[in-house]
């Protein structure tokens, strides 16, 4: 059977699936059992099937990859010891496969190196035989990121862990995951002691955007936050930011795999973590893979006006961001590696929670925060779909995000995070169902085209 022969049957069986859950184009609901009430997942649009319908506590990485196999076959998950409470060093979460034709849950791996929002990283490589994520071992504190095959059980050790794989499969990058609580940001990175987290300076010469060689599994800095100031910053700039500490934050790698978008944040009380509020300076820095051309992609100054998560846009140039506008509205715009100015990017349909762009670059589909306008006050948020050439915007899901009072937008929250899977066909998300995380695939090629 050919390669494509494959994937129309393991797509054959995915229908069947969807069908047989009769989701398809009716109103289904999920009571979410969080302290709310009446939150509830529906997918009145599409069929959506529950990947995970037993325990739960299962996430997927994050909405700038899809946690679904190349061939289609299996989709890839973390499953997380509890949800009450915030990660502890040295607990472990299970690396687990679902075979999306036959249903069947297994665990492949378990790690140390995890966190709420975005798990451990569990991601694909070039096909079913490389799956990645981060892992620690308790008492060392060093993160190092896993090449696993999932069916021989054969694994490679990477030092530093990764936050994404490049195109070509031949490459990791990734910021230090020992520093993110540094910047009181909780959920991204690894749970370690606070003795062995880095304190940085203003500009470190030893910290920044690093990579992984995976076939010769040589990790390198590929770039400093010293160096990316330096050489897009004028000297009154630099002095400007010379007061806080700087740490970098995510990590994305364009889909044709010659730019990297580098996040830098400054954390103003950045010695403390969990001391409380915390004001940030966020700035978006571009390179090209060899870490040579590099640019400001997004002044701090310009996201300090209100904004969050961005992501490649299919074109591998531009790249999509909430952003705020004149009269303190949330807009969808768009800049470009090259540090040009953003632009509304949807019209004036508001932004929300985690937009991406689909692999054809024709619709649009982000999720919302709890506090963002196009939210519930019963805890639940709109999956939206916006056709980038009509504007036409579908609400294809509605999903909950409550894990419980004290933690509605805390780091303990569900974010849906929707991400595309590589055809464009389905998309993988987060939601609250009977009172746990659960992963859900909504199937859309009713609304994209076919799935062949």
């Amino acid at each position: 059977m050919s390669i494509l022969d494959q994937r129309r049957s393991v797509r054959s069986g995915m229908r069947a699936w969807f069908a047989a859950l009769a989701w398809a184009c009716g109103m289904m609901a999920f009571a979410a059992g969080t302290p709310s009430g009446g939150c509830a997942f529906r997918s009145a649009i599409v069929p959506a099937r529950v990947v995970t319908s037993g325990e739960g506590r299962t996430l997927h990485h994050f909405f700038d990859k899809s946690p679904v196999s190349p061939s289609g076959r299996w989709i890839a998950l973390l499953r997380i010891p509890y949800e009450d409470r915030r990660a502890q060093p040295g607990d472990a979460s299970d690396v687990i496969l679902v075979d999306l034709v036959s249903g069947k849950e297994r665990v492949v791996a378990r790690t140390c190196a995890w966190e709420h929002q975005i798990g451990a990283c569990v991601m694909w490589g070039r096909d079913d035989s490389e799956l990645y994520f981060n892992d620690m071992r308790p008492g060392e504190w060093k993160p190092f990121l896993v090449r696993l095959n999932p069916e021989t059980g054969m694994r490679r050790e990477y030092p530093g862990g990764a936050f994404c794989i490049s195109p070509d499969g031949r490459q990791a990058a990734g910021y230090n995951l020992l520093t993110v609580r540094r910047m009181n940001f909780y959920g991204y990175g690894a749970a370690v002691p606070e003795s062995v987290m880095p304190v940085n300076g203003a500009e470190p010469e030893d910290d920044g955007l690093f990579v992984i060689d995976l076939e010769t599994g040589e990790r390198r800095l590929l770039k400093s936050i010293a160096a990316f100031f330096r050489e897009t910053m004028a000297a009154d700039e630099r002095r400007a930011l010379a007061g806080a500490g700087s740490y970098g934050f995510q990590v994305k790698w364009s889909p044709d795999g010659e730019w990297l978008l580098f996040v830098v944040v400054q954390a103003l009380n950045r010695e403390s973590p969990g001391s409380g509020k915390t004001r940030w300076r966020r700035m978006v820095f571009s390179c090209r893979r060899d870490g040579s051309e590099a640019h400001l992609a997004l002044p701090w100054r310009e996201w300090a006006r209100g904004g969050h998560h961005l992501n490649f846009h299919p074109d591998s140039r531009r790249v999509t961001m909430n952003l705020m506008v004149d009269g303190g509205r949330l807009r969808i715009k768009a800049f470009d590696v090259f540090g040009k100015k953003p632009e509304l990017f949807c019209g004036d349909r508001p932004g929300s929670g985690h937009p991406s762009v689909s692999p054809d670059g024709r619709h649009l589909v982000t999720d919302a925060y709890l506090g963002e306008p196009v939210a519930s006050p019963d805890g639940s948020v709109p999956i939206r779909l916006i056709d980038l050439q009509t504007l036409k915007e579908t609400e294809i899901a509605r999903v909950c995000t409550v894990t419980g009072e004290a933690y509605a937008n805390g780091e303990l929250r569900c974010d849906p995070h929707p991400a595309w899977s590589r055809d464009g066909k389905t998309i993988a998300l987060n939601a609250m169902i009977g009172g746990t995380r659960r992963v859900v695939l909504l199937d859309v090629s009713s609304l994209v085209g076919s799935l062949d």
